[in-house]
């Protein structure tokens, strides 16, 4: 550490600049800033947890990645302010811009904002809370891919990669939290195919003879006889006084009178077919799978915003649960009592059978803190998937607590459930994890004791009732 300012800039609690020189740190008139030779001083001085509100970076591109990815990794600095005195590779997707006369403002803004967030950055543990909660303090902020060659994906998101979202693994947890309404899609930046073998994106798209899948073929020019009908190569029907026929010794003069060019120009070198267009195989530089090119697996790679509910979730604390449908009518809790006070008093009238079922998730923060977001995220996706190939657009759905979800099934007899119990239970992850455990109980309407506090009948049905778990 080369200088060391006592003073602080009034609106951060702490402000430092890590520079090889004070050279830019005077130039801006930033004096007050905290002054680091290099990232190694930088974390002997802040060994103890302290909240930095603002950090400049004028550092050579590499070490400026790296400071970046290390700040963005840390649990006490991954929503601190960075601003970089000069672009590098990572900064356009790990910093907050480039330093100029509008950074403060902007600086201050964002930190009003961290005292907003519903959760204490420092206690923030999931990817998904972290990048909720950094989309929305830095507004305007969007999450972008970055292009990898070296990389099978092709494409990674340094964001999600330094709070533990691996490559491989980000498109598919990203639209996980897209169907869950927390994101939305900001801009489209490629398409890309992959190996449907390994899922690499190193094909190399080889054209091949249709017939025998060689790759050794060329354009071959040939012509056709209209006398005796012989398809040949142009050199067979070359003389010295003009073209003729090899095969019925017929002087050609006129194209399209005598002969023509057939449109076949391509030849196969190891079948000697020819044809008009090739088949075309990606073959996979990784694992040497040869693919057609239907087969591949194309997926979008895309920017990402944060939506209105995800706004919510980091604003105002509001649990996400793991149920979501839009197969069925989706209504609140206190419309659902009337649903089914309305329902029970039809079916006493006209011997109607209902079923109410309803579904809980149990161990659902452990599960996710043991296993992660990618397995915890793939297990609700199938159950959703599950639950939702048995709910018909004229079932009702209510959300009801935290991983909760309560299901009114018109014109179904308890009888009828145990399909649906069947789908579920051939859920492997829930056969194979004693972490996780899903409980579901179910009540037969009509019931002639519901009483008019259907909240208090219904609460008491299910305590009473035999849960069955998975």
């Amino acid at each position: 550490m080369l200088e060391q300012s006592k003073s602080h800039l009034s609106f951060f609690s702490s402000s430092i600049f890590i520079a090889e020189n004070d050279k830019a740190l005077k130039s801006f008139g930033l004096t007050e800033l905290l002054y680091f030779k290099n990232i190694d001083s930088f974390e002997t001085e802040f060994s103890a947890k302290q909240h930095l509100g603002l950090i400049i970076l004028d550092l050579p591109a590499q070490k400026q990645d790296e400071t970046l990815a290390f700040l963005r990794q840390s649990e006490t600095f991954w929503l601190s302010t960075i601003f970089v005195c000069q672009a590098s590779s990572l900064s356009t997707h790990l910093a907050n811009g480039i330093w100029s006369e509008q950074s403060k403002s902007l600086a201050e803004f964002s930190e009003t904002r961290k005292k907003q967030l519903a959760v204490n950055s420092t206690l923030v543990e999931t990817a998904m809370m972290k990048l909720l909660s950094y989309l929305w303090v830095f507004k305007g902020a969007t999450l972008l891919p970055a292009k990898s060659p070296q990389m099978q994906s092709l494409y990674w998101y340094p964001l999600l990669q330094a709070w533990g979202i691996k490559a491989e693994d980000s498109i598919n947890w990203l639209a996980s939290m897209v169907r869950r309404n927390w994101l939305e899609v900001d801009s489209l930046v490629n398409r890309v195919r992959y190996c449907q073998s390994c899922h690499s994106g190193h094909l190399n798209y080889v054209d091949t003879c249709p017939s025998c899948q060689s790759i050794d073929i060329g354009l071959k020019a040939s012509l056709h006889c209209f006398n005796c009908g012989h398809v040949a190569a142009e050199h067979e029907f070359k003389q010295q006084i003009g073209l003729g026929c090899p095969n019925c010794s017929k002087l050609l003069r006129h194209i399209g009178v005598d002969y023509d060019r057939p449109i076949e120009n391509q030849q196969c070198n190891s079948c000697f077919n020819l044809f008009v267009d090739s088949d075309v195989v990606a073959d996979c530089m990784d694992c040497g799978e040869k693919n057609d090119v239907n087969n591949l697996i194309v997926q979008s790679v895309n920017s990402y915003k944060l939506s209105a509910n995800g706004r919510n979730l980091a604003k105002f604390g509001e649990k996400f649960n793991s149920f979501m449908f839009d197969q069925a009518e989706n209504i609140n809790f206190t419309q659902f009592c009337w649903l089914l006070q309305w329902q029970n008093n039809l079916a006493l009238r006209h011997k109607q059978e209902h079923s109410v079922v309803y579904i809980t998730m149990e161990n659902v923060e452990q599960f996710i803190q043991d296993k992660g977001e990618k397995v915890a995220f793939s297990l609700f996706d199938e159950l959703e998937q599950r639950i939702a190939k048995s709910i018909r657009l004229t079932d009702i759905c209510c959300v009801q607590e935290e991983h909760s979800l309560l299901l009114f099934l018109p014109l179904t007899p308890l009888a009828q459930l145990p399909k649906i119990y069947q789908k579920l239970n051939e859920i492997e992850l829930l056969q194979s994890d004693k972490n996780i455990a899903l409980s579901i109980k179910a009540l037969a309407l009509p019931d002639k004791s519901m009483s008019d506090d259907v909240n208090m009948w219904l609460f008491e049905a299910l305590e009473q009732a035999r849960s069955i778990e998975f």
